[in-house]
């Protein structure tokens, strides 16, 4: 008789529980046991998404920026680097209770530290006595810190979101590091505009918004993009305009030159 071979754990259910724990107790072998609160807050991923999203759309100012949480550059690095030593992985099965669930993501955080330590800025120094190490560049840490923080807490890119303190680079973080939950990410997008629409049928999305959505959900198109140019460049226009400046005399725009300033051509986008 040929034996039945278990059903592989879910990759949205693996990534979710990661999420919900956080990577830290995973990466540092701190982790004793499962709580009910972090299962709980794992089966809710999609819900979670679902409703600070809702919140993204319906705010009318960006939230407060929350400080950032605490970043030892040489301490995760060392934790990344550090040796899984024999044990750890069947403590974290038992953390579990279920071989297959720990198993699972035993697997997907050995993946997560590969590419994290491909990540890290390292820098080295040739010097008279040998090669030494050097601190990274600051937009270099800067740069690995904002992909360990997305590491450690996928979801907290909807935190940054509602600060209106979204960057594209962040968003590849999530893509890269939690596939599948970056694939809830659009079809979310769409179901709570397709929400706002239905409860206030008059409402318009800001352009502001709109291109935060996009970057989001990786969705920007050319249109969004020259929306993007063109909108950094009405900030520039209004900056040198609040500025003093003598008085000039007002110059003729003809032909095509009739739609040179940036406000006007996003009226035309």
């Amino acid at each position: 008789m040929t034996a039945i071979a278990p059903p592989a754990p879910d990759p949205i259910a693996t990534e979710a529980i990661i999420a919900a724990i956080g990577l830290d107790p995973l990466i540092r072998h701190t982790l004793r046991t499962v709580t009910q609160a972090q299962m709980e807050r794992a089966q809710g991923i999609a819900a979670e998404i679902d409703r600070k999203l809702y919140r993204f759309i319906n705010r009318e100012e960006r939230e407060a920026v929350a400080e950032l949480p605490p970043f030892d550059f040489d301490e995760v690095t060392a934790a990344l680097d550090a040796e899984v030593l024999p044990g750890h992985k069947e403590k974290l099965m038992e953390a579990f209770g279920a071989m297959d669930e720990g198993l699972a993501v035993s697997v997907k955080v050995d993946g997560l530290r590969e590419h994290l330590k491909l990540m890290i800025p390292r820098r080295v120094h040739e010097a008279l006595s040998g090669p030494e190490h050097v601190p990274p560049a600051l937009s270099e840490l800067y740069r690995f810190r904002r992909l360990w923080n997305i590491a450690r807490d996928p979801l907290s890119i909807l935190d940054d979101l509602n600060e209106y303190a979204l960057s594209r680079d962040q968003v590849q973080a999530v893509a890269d590091l939690y596939p599948t939950i970056f694939g809830l990410f659009w079809p979310a997008v769409q179901a709570a505009l397709v929400r706002k629409k239905t409860a206030s049928p008059s409402w318009q999305i800001s352009r502001q918004k709109e291109l935060l959505l996009r970057i989001f959900a990786q969705q920007e198109d050319e249109k969004s993009l020259v929306l993007g140019r063109v909108m950094q460049e009405l900030y520039a226009q209004e900056a040198a305009a609040a500025q003093p400046k003598p008085p000039s005399k007002p110059k003729k725009v003809t032909g095509s030159s009739n739609e040179a300033t940036a406000a006007q051509r996003i009226d035309q986008i």
